[in-house]
C-alpha cells in the first residue's frame, strides 16, 4: 500500500470508529472543512459543502 492509500484507510477507520461511536467532534476531525467536500447518504441526494454534510450528520 502507498503512504497516500495508508493515509486514506487510516482517515477512513477514524471516521467509522467516531460513527460507530456517534463522535460527531471525531467525524468532524477526520474532514475537511471545505466547500469541496460531498456526502452521498442512501436514498437523498449528494451534499456538497462542510455546512451541508454536518448538519446531515447530526
Amino acid at each position: 500500500m502507498t503512504p497516500e492509500q495508508q493515509e486514506v484507510a487510516k482517515a477512513n477507520e477514524s471516521f467509522y470508529r467516531a460513527f460507530e461511536s456517534l463522535d460527531i467532534k471525531g467525524m468532524e476531525s477526520v474532514w475537511d472543512r471545505d466547500d469541496a467536500i460531498q456526502c452521498g447518504h442512501p436514498g437523498w441526494r449528494i451534499l456538497r459543502g462542510w455546512q451541508s454534510v454536518m448538519e446531515s450528520w447530526r
